[in-house]
């Protein structure tokens, strides 16, 4: 039976023989990256000086570019290499979350394996390990998504002929709850018991939470938003054939803290995040009271004080954190207002808001391709991305909305 090829740029056994007196050869068989396999011979005077020699021919033959991946070059190799392509081709928020899963979780589990060495088995009792340490499956789907990632980089390098990744089942269930919506009675009721709580109003978490709600902002979005980005007397829009002006808030930006850089302003989560969303009568007046008088066109609407002194954006992390901490005051008061009775709003969180917007919009008769234009949403169906258009302005949005938290009577 043949004997089965080395790998390329691998080599056999090392023997070492005495040749001569006080001379040794160390001797391999090597297999070239052009498929060839020869024998390599290295002499010295001792059998550790004849095999040092052969193992450093070995290595120079072997010796690749910083950026070339080889059969039997580490996962760890891969991984940066890979961490450096998404660095270039993602938003930080998407570089964060990679970065924790390979260099926190995967790359100290695995790292160290060769990429020959990897395999679908190996792979599903990594994964498993991860479940038996209380790992949630949205995390191990992260996780899995960046050894997949790595492996991929392998494949493109020529390191690997396939992705063994892409066997492995998928990770079910553990998905969370989807979002509620608040229905209009807890909405009002929530905006009145925040206005009610001094800590919170001091936060300035009503007017935050009022603007969400009215607009569907993300909360990165909310809080890039700037002053020259509210058009408060309106651009121009034609309504059949009368010209009117739509008060609106132009939504450009999107707040993200990077490692090394604190918090840093892009451009929208996606193309059709960056978008002109109408603002209804209620939240204009909100804002025309709120605006100081000599706002400048990049301060943020909802600004943080600087360590300088003077002010700055606000982080998301902190201005959830905030959110958190007052619902729970709500539901369950303080001191000697604590009810049982009270309304429980621990399931509120800030997408609450953007999805209570939807749902009001909804019920104020506008379609769904509306809603995804002021909301963002790259997709709606595939039936109205293709004929139906994107982008234009919604012009009954603020009315709706008007309605929605302002009902005629």
């Amino acid at each position: 039976m043949a004997r089965a090829p080395l790998a390329l740029g691998t080599h056999g056994k090392i023997t070492v023989q005495q040749v001569g007196p006080k001379l040794y050869a160390a001797r391999c068989r090597f297999r070239d990256m052009d498929g060839s396999t020869r024998k390599l011979e290295k002499r010295g005077p001792s059998k550790t000086a004849a095999s040092t020699k052969l193992q450093d021919a070995l290595k120079d033959r072997v010796e690749t570019r910083s950026d070339e991946l080889r059969p039997h070059s580490r996962m760890v190799d891969a991984g940066t290499l890979w961490l450096g392509r998404i660095e270039r081709r993602n938003r930080p928020s998407t570089v964060r979350s990679y970065r924790w899963a390979w260099d926190s979780v995967a790359a100290p589990a695995i790292g160290q394996l060769r990429l020959r060495e990897i395999t679908v088995p190996l792979l599903e009792d990594f994964l498993l390990a991860l479940e038996r340490r209380g790992y949630a499956a949205e995390a191990r789907r992260t996780i899995k998504a960046a050894v997949r990632g790595v492996l991929a980089e392998a494949v493109r390098r020529g390191a690997l002929p396939a992705n063994p990744a892409r066997d492995l089942e998928s990770i079910e269930g553990g998905s969370r709850a989807p979002a509620r919506a608040l229905q209009p009675g807890e909405r009002d009721d929530f905006i009145a018991k925040l206005k009610a709580d001094e800590r919170a109003a001091a936060q300035d978490l009503p007017d935050m939470v009022q603007f969400a709600l009215a607009t569907g902002l993300r909360i990165g979005e909310l809080l890039a938003v700037r002053w020259g980005d509210v058009d408060l007397v309106g651009v121009e829009a034609r309504q059949g054939d009368e010209v009117i002006r739509v008060p609106v808030v132009h939504v450009r930006g999107n707040m993200v803290r990077v490692g090394g850089q604190g918090m840093v302003r892009f451009k929208g989560k996606t193309r059709t995040a960056v978008r002109s969303v109408p603002l209804p009568p209620f939240l204009v007046t909100m804002l025309a009271l709120r605006k100081p008088d000599d706002a400048g066109e990049d301060e943020p609407l909802f600004a943080a004080a600087g360590r300088d002194g003077g002010i700055t954006y606000r982080d998301p992390s902190n201005t959830g954190k905030a959110l958190r901490e007052a619902r729970a005051r709500i539901t369950r008061g303080t001191g000697d207002d604590e009810q049982p009775d009270r309304p429980d709003y621990t399931w509120v969180v800030w997408h609450t808001f953007r999805k209570t917007a939807a749902t009001d919009w909804v019920r104020q008769g506008l379609s769904a391709l509306m809603v995804a234009n002021l909301l963002g949403h790259a997709k709606v169906s595939i039936t109205q991305d293709v004929y139906f258009g994107r982008g234009e302005l919604v012009l009954g949005a603020a009315d709706a909305m008007q309605a929605a938290h302002h009902p005629p009577r």
